[in-house]
């Protein structure tokens, strides 16, 4: 039994280092192709400023994916560590939402993006970026796999002795055996806009790391995906 215990985790093992290797080589290839080539055209061919300007562009946005790629495995360390160090403080649901909703301002341009956050909502004892992150990538999943045009909603609302967060789209659901399974690490989604698998990993992270919980539900009148998470009000937390 022992043996078969150690087999499993060594087949586990291999499974996770073919997944990170499988991530790590496309999360890292493709940025660093895009800057390559725009680069190069720069380098060697006459471009106008207006083509200049978009090949700049290009590099920066590349530049912000890896460096992002690079913050993600920093953060997915802490999680698998236990140690997601941050300090605290009060801050509304609000502007967690409204910061989240700026950083994801260009992602969600194609979509009709509905917020409902009351200002009489109890402040939350947290930390306010954390939080906010969590937010974001909620949003840019939903960018991501609901076509466009189609309502992406965000909201909190009171629940009990916290405040629960949901952000819903119109994509296409997440079916009820894998609801879970998205949360584990480098669980990608299907499509060309598939990321590295740790986004939601990360989430979870940080939500428990404020004593709160995650969960998958179903979107608009049973379509879509919600997913929500509550965080206990700092009154709770006294």
């Amino acid at each position: 039994e022992k043996k078969t215990i150690q087999a499993e985790a060594s087949r586990k093992s291999e499974q996770l280092k073919t997944a990170l290797l499988d991530a790590v080589t496309h999360d890292l290839r493709t940025p660093l192709t895009s800057i390559k080539a725009a680069a190069s055209t720069i380098r060697v061919g006459q471009v106008s400023k207006e083509d200049r300007d978009d090949l700049l562009q290009v590099i920066e946005e590349e530049t912000d994916r890896l460096s992002g790629f690079i913050q993600s495995m920093v953060d997915l360390a802490r999680v698998e560590a236990g140690s997601f160090p941050f300090a605290v403080s009060d801050v509304s649901a609000g502007e967690i939402i409204e910061d989240a909703l700026t950083r994801a301002e260009s992602l969600l341009s194609g979509h009709e993006v509905v917020v409902q956050a009351p200002d009489s909502l109890p402040p939350l004892r947290a930390n306010p970026r954390l939080l906010s992150q969590v937010v974001f990538t909620l949003l840019e999943n939903a960018a991501k796999y609901a076509p466009a045009g189609t309502r992406v909603e965000v909201s909190a609302a009171p629940n009990g002795a916290g405040i629960r967060f949901a952000v819903t789209d119109q994509g296409p659901g997440i079916p009820p055996d894998l609801q879970r399974q998205v949360f584990e690490k480098f669980v990608r989604g299907e499509g060309p806009h598939a990321g590295l698998g740790l986004g939601l990993t990360i989430a979870r992270g940080i939500v428990e790391a404020h004593a709160g919980r995650i969960w998958i539900d179903s979107g608009f009148n049973g379509s879509g995906a919600s997913i929500q998470f509550d965080i206990p009000t700092a009154r709770s937390r006294l």
